[in-house]
């Protein structure tokens, strides 16, 4: 994702979580939830989300995730 694309997404949590990672690069996913105020069961499942569309990867265990470029 090229630093001047906007967040192709329309749901706001979604949008807050590719935000984050646009600004911080990569995050354990334990760290955006807490910075986002997120339940591990909703973080997980919009991350999971994120992933199968293609717009998010992990690739460590735990997982840290980052965008895809």
């Amino acid at each position: 994702m090229s630093a001047n694309m906007s967040i192709p997404v329309e749901n706001t949590t979604k949008r807050a979580i590719l935000q984050y990672l646009k600004k911080h690069k990569t995050s354990y996913l334990g760290e955006i939830l807490k910075n986002l105020s997120l339940s591990y069961t909703k973080g997980y499942k919009y991350m999971e989300e994120l992933k199968n569309e293609g717009l998010v990867e992990n690739r460590l265990s735990p997982p840290k995730y980052n965008l895809v470029e």
